[in-house]
C-alpha cells in the first residue's frame, strides 16, 4: 500500500508518520531512493534496521548505515551488503558499485566483533584477485570467529600470506584455523609444524588433506614421545595418519595409550615384525588392564614422585614392559629376585605361569605386577595368565610359591 503512495504522502509519512507507518515505507522495495536515504537518518534503530534490509536502499544510504551507531543496524547491513559481494568490487568502475564495496570494507573493519564475522562469512568464497585485500583484512583479524571462515576457506589467501600469518599470528587461534585449511601445502605444514603450537598441531595432523612430510611426522612423533602428557591431543591424529613412517610408529608405540596402541597395531602398512611386536604389546596392555593396573601411557612420569624402592622397581619394570623390552624386564627380574639368570631362563623356556608369578614374589614385585610377568616374559595369551586373587592377595600360597622356585633351581643345577 506505501508504494502506491504520492510523493508528498510518502514524504509525510516520512517526516511524521507513526512509527510503524515509517517502518513500512522503510522496508518497501518500491520506496523512492531518496525516502529511504532519509529514513537512514530515522531516530528509531527499528526503522533504520528496515532501511539496511531493504535491496532498494541507494549506495549513499548504505555508507550513511554502515557508519549508524546501533550494532544491530549494521549487522542488518552487512547480512545484505555481503549477499551481494560476489558482483562487487574495487575494479568496478560503476561509481555506486564502488561506493558499495567501499561500505562494505568499511564493515569488515567495524569495531563490533559480530559485524566483522559477517562480512567474513560472506567473504570466505570470494574468487575475484581485485577483492583480495579485503580478504588479506579478514585474515588477519584478532578475532577468530572473524578470521576463521576465511583463514579456513578462501582461495585468494596464498602460501605467503599463511606463512607471514603463521610467523605472526594475531591470535593463537590463528594457527588452528590455517591447521584446518584444505589442501595445506608442505612449507605451511612445516611452518604449523615448527610452532609445536599443541592445538594447533592436533587440528594439522587431523586434516588428512595436509601435506605433511615424512621427516615433519617423525619429529612430531618424536615430540610426543617426549612429552606424551603434554602432547597427548597429538597421539590419535598422528596414529590415525595415512602413510606414517616406521619411526613415527616406533616412537607412539611407545607413548599412546593401549585404545590407541591396539589402533596402531591394526594399520595395514605395518612390516609383518613391527606388527607381531605391537600385536605382543596389545597383548600385555591387555593383562595388565585386567589385573588393575593404570595405562603406562599416563603415568610415565610417576616414577620420579616415588619414594618407595619396592613401587619404584614396579613402575620401571611395567614401564618396561609396556614398551615391550622383554630383555631389560628379564634383567630386572633376575636383579631384584636375586637369582642366577638361569633359573629365570628356564621358567621362560617352560612358558611356566605358576614358576613366574612365584619368581615375582620373590622380586617383591606386587600381584597384579606378577600377571604382566607372566605376559612379557612368557608370551602367555591374555586367557593363560595367573590374576590376583579377587581382593589383590597372592593366587598362589606362599608354600607353593616357594617350591616353584626351589624348584627352578635345582632343575636349572
Amino acid at each position: 500500500m506505501i508504494a502506491t503512495l504520492d510523493y508528498e504522502t510518502a514524504r509525510r509519512v516520512a517526516r511524521d508518520g507513526a512509527e510503524m507507518a515509517r517502518a513500512v515505507l522503510a522496508a518497501d522495495p518500491d520506496a523512492r531512493p531518496e525516502m529511504l536515504y532519509f529514513l537512514a537518518a530515522d531516530p528509531v534503530p527499528a526503522v533504520r534496521a528496515a532501511v539496511a534490509a531493504n535491496p532498494a536502499t541507494p549506495a549513499q544510504a548504505n555508507r550513511l548505515l554502515g557508519a549508524d551507531e546501533n550494532e544491530a543496524v549494521r549487522v542488518v547491513l552487512a547480512r545484505r551488503l555481503g549477499s551481494l559481494a560476489p558482483g562487487l568490487s574495487p575494479a568496478r568502475h560503476d561509481r555506486l558499485a564502488r561506493l558499495a564495496w567501499d561500505t562494505l570494507c568499511l564493515l569488515a573493519e567495524d569495531a563490533a566483533v559480530g559485524v566483522r564475522a559477517v562480512i567474513a562469512d560472506a567473504a570466505a568464497g570470494l574468487v575475484d584477485q581485485a577483492q583480495r585485500g579485503l580478504i588479506v583484512t579478514l585474515a588477519r583479524d584478532a578475532a577468530v570467529t572473524v578470521s576463521g571462515p576465511v583463514l579456513r576457506a578462501s582461495p585468494l589467501l596464498t602460501d605467503g600470506d599463511l606463512l607471514a600469518l603463521v610467523s605472526a599470528p594475531p591470535t593463537p587461534e590463528t594457527l588452528t584455523a590455517i591447521a584446518r585449511r584444505p589442501s595445506l601445502a608442505e612449507a605451511v605444514c612445516d611452518a604449523i609444524a615448527a610452532t609445536a603450537d599443541t592445538p594447533a598441531v592436533a587440528a594439522l595432523l587431523a586434516n588428512p588433506s595436509a601435506a605433511i612430510r615424512e621427516a615433519t611426522l617423525d619429529t612430531l612423533a618424536a615430540q610426543a614421545a617426549a612429552d606424551p602428557a603434554g602432547r597427548v591431543a597429538w597421539h590419535a591424529p598422528l596414529v590415525a595418519r595415512p602413510r606414517l613412517p616406521p619411526a613415527a610408529i616406533r616412537l607412539l608405540a611407545d607413548c599412546v595409550a593401549r585404545d590407541l596402541l591396539a589402533q596402531l597395531a591394526d594399520r595395514i602398512d605395518l612390516d609383518p615384525a613391527t606388527r607381531e611386536e605391537l600385536h605382543r604389546r596389545v597383548a600385555i596392555g591387555l593383562v595388565a588392564k585386567r589385573a588393575g593396573l593404570p595405562d603406562p601411557a599416563h603415568g610415565r612420569h610417576l616414577v620420579h614422585g616415588m619414594a618407595n624402592p619396592q613401587d619404584i622397581a614396579e613402575s620401571t619394570f611395567l614401564r618396561a614392559a609396556a614398551a615391550g623390552d622383554a630383555v631389560a624386564c628379564r634383567e630386572m627380574l633376575i636383579q631384584h629376585a636375586d637369582v642366577p639368570p638361569e633359573i629365570v631362563d628356564r621358567a621362560m623356556t617352560m612358558r611356566n605361569a605358576k614358576a613366574l608369578m612365584s619368581l615375582s614374589w620373590r622380586a617383591g614385585l606386587s600381584p597384579r605386577c606378577a600377571a604382566v610377568v607372566q605376559a612379557i616374559l612368557a608370551r602367555l595369551p591374555p586367557d593363560e595368565v595367573i590374576h590376583a586373587a579377587p581382593d589383590g592377595a597372592w593366587p598362589l600360597a606362599l608354600a607353593e610359591m616357594r617350591w616353584h622356585v626351589d624348584m627352578l633351581g635345582q632343575r636349572a643345577g
